[in-house]
């Protein structure tokens, strides 16, 4: 059977929609939480010295650690995780999309709805 009511009339998958919209949500709070907390531009030496201090325990490695721009780019991924899981959010769920959208044109032909959407109502 067709799905049909609510956003269905809009989009093959509006709950994939809709999960995406709460992970942007999700990451714009932490984005605003972050920028008040810290200042991303200012990894002293200091913090890279504490950084490196902390990861004692894993003296292997640790050579890794001496470089400052290795650092701060690790930081940088760390203060950017939220955006970096909304995309890999939005990416799996626009192919799951594509592919549900995709089984139900095969499965219910020109019955169903030519002007529905595959995730993004009125777009794709």
């Amino acid at each position: 059977k067709i799905p049909t009511g609510g956003w269905f009339h809009l989009v093959t998958c509006p709950h994939y929609f809709s999960e995406i919209i709460i992970y942007f949500c999700f990451a714009l709070s932490l984005e605003m939480i972050n920028s008040n907390h810290f200042e991303r531009d200012r990894v002293n030496s200091s913090d890279v010295a504490a950084i490196i201090k902390s990861f004692s325990s894993y003296a292997p490695i640790l050579h890794v650690f001496e470089n400052e721009s290795i650092i701060k780019s690790i930081i940088a991924t760390y203060m950017t995780r939220h955006w970096i899981m909304l995309f890999w959010v939005a990416t799996n769920l626009s192919i799951s999309a594509q592919k549900s959208h995709e089984w139900y044109v095969v499965r219910f032909g020109n019955d169903y709805p030519s002007q529905r959407r595959r995730l993004v109502p009125h777009m794709w």
